[in-house]
């Protein structure tokens, strides 16, 4: 009879690894690559406003709704699920910002000279790093969704404006 528990714990865990890694594939599939308009540098597109997605993530607003006796349980879970939908909304332009970018990057390290050659593995490793920063911030968006864990939009917001820096960084010599 144990061996029957044990292998109903697996086969449970296991659904339950395979249906958050399908939601997590469907959301991430919102963040693929958008073709690049223009050929000029990157100034010619507005980047998205960051200070917005680390506000949208405070508490302060949550708390002050919950202070009334109005708010009922119902509105501050409506409240919550209706921040995480546009926080995706701002995310997926900030991706939007990244793959323009870094697509602009691409562009010139490919017509740079030779000596820049370097900087090839670099945008790779910014793609990755900027991969897994989306899993990441998926995973504790959905996590957050389900009642675990809680997000912090001030360290999203920094860490997405450190990729973008770094890959300013990265431009700048091979436009030079």
């Amino acid at each position: 009879m144990t061996t029957w528990m044990v292998l109903g714990a697996i086969a449970a865990i296991a659904i339950i690894l395979l249906t958050l890694g399908t939601l997590l594939w469907v959301r991430l599939s919102g963040y693929r690559c958008v073709p690049v308009r223009g050929s000029g540098t990157t100034s010619e597109f507005p980047l998205t406003p960051l200070g917005p997605m680390a506000r949208l993530l405070a508490d302060e607003d949550l708390d002050f709704l919950r202070r009334y006796q109005a708010c009922r349980p119902q509105l501050a879970a409506r409240w919550e699920r209706d921040r995480r939908r546009i926080f995706r909304l701002y995310l997926r332009d900030a991706a939007s910002d990244f793959h323009r970018m870094h697509a602009q990057a691409r562009l010139l390290v490919a017509n740079a000279p030779e000596e820049y050659a370097g900087l090839v593995s670099l945008l790779m490793r910014q793609q990755a790093t900027f991969w897994r920063t989306l899993i990441v911030i998926e995973l504790r968006l959905t996590l957050s969704g389900l009642g675990f864990g809680k997000l912090d939009g001030g360290k999203i917001a920094a860490s997405i404006e450190a990729m973008r820096a770094e890959l300013s960084r990265s431009i700048a010599p091979a436009s030079a």
